[in-house]
């Protein structure tokens, strides 16, 4: 018997089980199907996460809008702001190094090159 038909004696836990192993076929096979995964993507660009899409560009947006410099620091107004949505969302604080990047993305900086070590063999 599993632990929480105690709690909702109504619950046909063989019905549950075959519910969810047919989600899990169906994800799975969602999972395979490119053209899908394309259609439903919520970013084209896989380097954005859905934080920085949703709250980080259009707070960068807002406070250029608003005729602040757009600068960063690891404790500076743009990382408070930040810290307090993330707080208000109850999600983990964001990245300093991440931030800095968005910023830097949207002044059009160019990205740094990543370093490629090379090992002698």
């Amino acid at each position: 018997m599993w632990h929480f038909e105690n709690e909702w004696p109504s619950l046909n836990s063989d019905s549950l089980i075959h519910f969810l192993q047919m989600l899990e076929q169906t994800a799975r096979e969602l999972s395979r199907n490119k053209q899908y995964l394309d259609r439903v993507r919520v970013t084209k660009n896989a380097r954005k996460n859905a934080e920085r899409l949703y709250i980080w560009e259009p707070v960068l947006g807002l406070w250029t809008k608003l005729g602040n410099p757009l600068g960063y620091s690891e404790n500076g107004p743009i990382m408070r702001v930040l810290r307090i949505l993330h707080d208000g969302l109850m999600i983990d604080h964001p990245k300093p190094g991440a931030v800095r990047q968005a910023i830097d993305d949207q002044k059009g900086r160019p990205r740094a090159a990543r370093k490629v070590v090379r090992t002698s063999t």
